[in-house]
C-alpha cells in the first residue's frame, strides 16, 4: 500500500484495525520508516511541537522521562537553523558533557535529527560549535560555568534539563515553618510532607496556605510566633462574668458564624508524587441547599491519602470553629495564651483560645471550638489526565453576505466568513480572500461558527406567521456543537437566528437526531426581507448561526458588487483545500422589497396602487406610525407587466395610479411589480397578479 505523504500514513494508522495496522507496518521499507522518522511533525504529539500562537518567547517543556523533550528539542533548533540562514543559537545544559553527549551527539541529538533531515552540519566537538552550510551557528553552555554565557548574543536558546535539588527526606512541618521564615516560626507540629514549595513576596503568604490546611496554633510572643505552651484549664463557675469595676457582666457570650459564610465543599489543589508530581486535586462536600464552593492552593507535594485526609479536616474545622465564645475570668487567668485548651463547667469538650485581652485585671478571652487532628485516609490517586494527540481536521468555511441586520451597514456589503472545523480543539487559521484581482490575508474568528449543512431541503413558506409545518434536518460540522429549543419570549428577541442558504429563520424547537445532527422547527421565515429566499433551498446547502462573535467580517468596497470573492482557508489540515466563491450581491445595501401591495380598479378604469414600505435600518419599529426611510430620498419605481407590453413609472410617495387608457395597451394576464430605489441598491421587487 502506497502512502502520498507520512501524514496520510499516520492517519492510516490511527484509524486502522490492529491487523491492518502489523500489515502496514510490516509492508514498510526501511527507507519507508527512515521518511517516517524524519517527518517529526506528522507524529509528534501536540505538545512536542512549537506553540502555535504569535509572539511567544518562552516555551516551558516540564515533563518526566520518556515525555520526548530531547527530540522535541533538537527538531526545533535543526528546524530553525535550516529555515533562518545565519541564525545564532545556544544550547545550554547542566554541564558540558550534557550538552555534548544529549543534546548534540545523542540518538535523538542535533545531529541525529540533522543527518534524518538531509542537512548537512559540521560539529567542532573543541570549540562546541555546530555549522550549518547556510551559515546558521549552535554553540553548546554549560549551566556550571553561568558567566560562560555573557557576551555572545543569541538569537535562540535551548536550555536543557535543569533538576530541582531538595532535602534527603521528607519535611516536617516544623522545618518548613522554620525554612520559610528564616526561623521566625516556631512551630511544634512533626508531621510530615513529602515536599513544599514556599512562593510569594512575603513570609506570610508563602507559609499561611500551610498554616491555615493544616490548623497550625501559634501564638505571638513579640520575639517570634511560636506554638503555645501546651497547657489546658478547668475554669469554675464562679470565676466567670469577672469585671474590674465590680460591675455585673455575662458570664459567657456565645455566637455563631452565619452558614452562609462557609464553604460546603471544599477542593485543594496539590501535586501528587504517585503522578510524577503534576497537579492534583482533594475535594470534600458535606450535605447543604446553599452550594457554596471553594477551590484553595497548598503548593506541597502530598501523598493522596494524606490530601484526601488534610480536606475533609479543612472543611471540617470550618464548621466546627464557626461557634465562638468569651469568656471574663478573674487575674489568675493572665498566663492565658492563644492555642492553649480552656473547659468551661459541665462542658464535656475543651475550647482552644484564640485571642486574649486584659480589662482591667479582668482577663477577656475570645474561643472557638476545638477540632482535632487527622491521620491519612485510604484514597486513590487516579489517573493522570492526557493530553490526547488531535488530528488535525480541515476547515469547513463559508461566506454569508448578510443583510443590514444591525441597521449599520452604512455604504460596504456586509461579507463575513464562517469557519468551523470536525476537531474538538479550535485554534483560529489564515485565509485567503481573492477579489478583483487583489489578494489579502485574513483570520477566522477566535470562535468557531456553528456551522454544517441542511440535509433536508426546506420548503417554501410565508413570513407572517410561525411555520409549524416545516422544517429543516442540519448536520454539523463539529459534534462538540449543540442547538437547542428556545420560547417564542426569546424568538421575539431575536434569539435562534441563523442562515440556511440565503435565508434568515429563526428556529424555536430542536430534536436531537444523534451524531451531530439536529432537527429544527417551528420556524419565523424570510426574517429581515429574506423572505424572497424562501423557495430557492437545495440539499447540502450551508447552514450558519448568527452570532457576530464567530464571524470574521471581510471588509469589501462597493465596486466589488457582481464580482466573485473566493475565501481559501490555510491551516494545517488545509493542503487539499478548495477556495469557497461567492459573487458579491451588496444584499446589505438593499431595501427590503415594499409589502402590503394593493391593487383595485375605480369606476373610470383607473388601477389604484398602494403599499408600506420597509426600511434596512427600521427593524426596531418602535412607534408604530411608520418605518424609518433608511435613505437619502425616497423613490420607487412601478411596473405593469402585460402579455403585450409594460407600463412604467416612478414615484416618491407609496403609491401609484395607472390610467385606464394606458392599460388597455398592455395585454391580459397583468402582473405588478413595485421595487424601492436605495442609495446604493434597488430592493427586489413586491409582486402581485392583476384581476382585470
Amino acid at each position: 500500500m502506497k502512502f502520498r505523504s507520512a501524514r496520510e500514513l499516520i492517519r492510516a494508522l490511527a484509524t486502522a484495525a490492529p491487523e491492518e495496522q502489523r500489515r502496514i507496518i510490516w509492508s514498510m521499507t526501511p527507507a519507508d520508516l527512515l521518511a517516517l522518522d524524519a517527518d517529526f511533525e506528522s507524529w509528534a504529539h501536540r505538545n512536542q511541537l512549537p506553540p502555535p500562537d504569535q509572539g511567544w518567547r518562552n516555551w516551558l517543556m516540564m515533563a518526566g522521562r520518556g515525555f520526548g523533550k530531547t527530540r522535541a528539542g533538537a527538531e526545533w533548533i535543526e528546524g530553525l537553523a535550516r529555515s533562518r540562514p545565519g541564525v545564532r543559537m545556544a544550547l545550554i545544559g547542566a554541564t558540558i558533557d550534557e550538552a555534548r553527549r544529549v543534546m548534540v551527539e545523542g540518538v535523538s541529538g542535533v545531529l541525529s535529527v540533522a543527518a534524518r533531515n538531509g542537512s548537512r552540519v559540521e560539529w567542532e566537538p573543541s570549540l562546541g560549535r555546530l555549522t550549518w552550510r547556510n551559515g546558521s551557528e549552535a554553540q553548546i553552555f554549560s549551566g556550571d560555568n553561568a558567566d560562560g554565557l555573557r557576551g555572545p548574543e543569541h538569537d535562540f536558546a535551548w536550555v536543557f534539563t535543569f533538576e530541582v535539588e531538595s532535602d534527603p527526606s521528607p519535611p516536617t512541618i516544623t522545618a518548613i515553618l522554620a525554612d520559610a521564615s528564616g526561623g521566625k516560626i516556631a512551630a511544634s507540629d512533626q508531621r510530615n510532607v513529602v515536599g513544599y514549595a514556599a512562593y510569594g513576596d512575603a513570609i506570610q503568604p508563602a507559609v499561611q496556605p500551610f498554616v491555615d490546611h493544616f490548623g497550625i496554633q501559634l501564638f505571638d510572643d513579640g520575639q517570634s510566633l511560636r506554638a503555645p505552651t501546651s497547657a489546658s484549664f478547668d475554669c469554675l463557675d464562679t470565676e466567670l462574668g469577672c469585671s474590674a469595676d465590680l460591675q455585673p457582666q455575662p458570664r459567657a457570650a456565645r455566637s455563631q458564624v452565619a452558614a452562609r459564610s462557609l464553604p460546603t465543599a471544599l477542593t485543594v489543589e496539590y501535586y501528587d508524587p504517585a503522578r510524577d508530581f503534576q497537579a492534583a486535586q482533594s475535594r470534600a462536600s458535606i450535605p447543604s441547599a446553599l452550594a457554596k464552593t471553594a477551590t484553595e492552593q497548598l503548593p506541597a507535594a502530598l501523598d493522596c491519602g494524606f490530601a484526601r485526609a488534610l480536606t475533609e479536616t479543612a472543611l471540617a474545622r470550618q464548621w466546627a470553629e464557626r461557634d465562638t465564645l468569651r469568656l471574663r475570668l478573674p487575674p489568675p487567668y493572665l498566663t492565658l495564651e492563644p492555642g492553649m485548651f480552656l473547659k468551661r463547667p459541665n462542658d464535656t469538650a475543651y475550647w482552644t483560645v484564640s485571642r486574649t485581652e486584659t480589662d482591667g485585671m479582668a482577663v477577656i478571652a475570645d474561643l472557638h471550638s476545638r477540632y482535632g487532628s487527622f491521620e491519612s485516609m485510604a484514597s486513590d490517586p487516579g489517573r493522570v489526565l492526557s493530553s490526547p494527540d488531535v488530528e488535525v481536521q480541515p476547515t469547513q468555511l463559508a461566506i454569508l453576505e448578510l443583510p443590514d441586520i444591525d441597521g449599520t451597514a452604512g455604504d460596504a456589503p456586509q461579507l463575513s466568513i464562517a469557519a468551523s472545523s470536525a476537531a474538538g480543539a479550535w485554534k483560529p487559521v489564515a485565509v485567503q480572500i481573492d477579489t478583483s484581482g487583489i489578494s489579502q490575508i485574513s483570520q477566522t474568528a477566535a470562535l468557531p461558527t456553528i456551522l454544517g449543512v441542511a440535509d433536508t431541503v426546506l420548503g417554501d413558506g410565508q413570513s407572517i406567521l410561525f411555520d409549524e409545518r416545516s422544517s429543516v434536518d442540519v448536520q454539523l460540522t463539529s459534534h462538540e456543537h449543540w442547538l437547542q429549543s428556545c420560547d417564542d419570549d426569546a424568538l421575539v428577541n431575536g434569539g435562534n437566528l441563523a442562515a440556511v442558504g440565503t435565508e434568515l429563520i429563526q428556529f424555536g424547537k430542536v430534536e436531537t437526531l444523534g451524531a451531530g445532527k439536529f432537527r429544527l422547527s417551528r420556524l419565523l421565515r424570510g426574517r429581515r426581507g429574506t423572505e424572497w429566499a424562501m423557495g430557492t433551498h437545495g440539499a447540502g446547502e450551508t447552514f450558519a448561526m448568527i452570532d457576530p462573535t464567530r464571524l470574521q467580517p471581510v471588509p469589501v468596497p462597493v465596486s466589488a458588487i457582481g464580482s466573485d470573492l473566493s475565501a481559501t482557508a490555510l491551516g494545517l489540515g488545509d493542503d487539499a483545500a478548495v477556495p469557497v466563491v461567492h459573487t458579491v450581491s451588496g444584499e446589505a445595501l438593499k431595501p427590503p422589497s415594499p409589502v402590503h401591495l394593493t391593487a383595485e380598479f375605480d369606476s373610470a378604469g383607473n388601477l389604484n396602487c398602494s403599499w408600506c414600505r420597509r426600511s434596512r435600518s427600521g427593524w426596531a419599529w418602535i412607534d408604530n406610525v411608520d418605518a424609518p426611510l433608511g435613505c437619502s430620498s425616497e423613490l420607487y419605481t412601478v411596473q405593469l407587466q402585460g402579455s403585450a407590453s409594460r407600463l412604467e413609472l416612478q414615484t416618491n410617495v407609496a403609491s401609484a395610479t395607472f390610467r385606464a387608457a394606458d392599460i388597455t395597451t398592455i395585454g391580459s394576464g397583468m402582473v405588478l411589480n413595485v421595487t424601492q430605489v436605495g442609495d446604493f441598491a434597488v430592493s427586489r421587487p413586491a409582486t402581485i397578479q392583476i384581476n382585470s
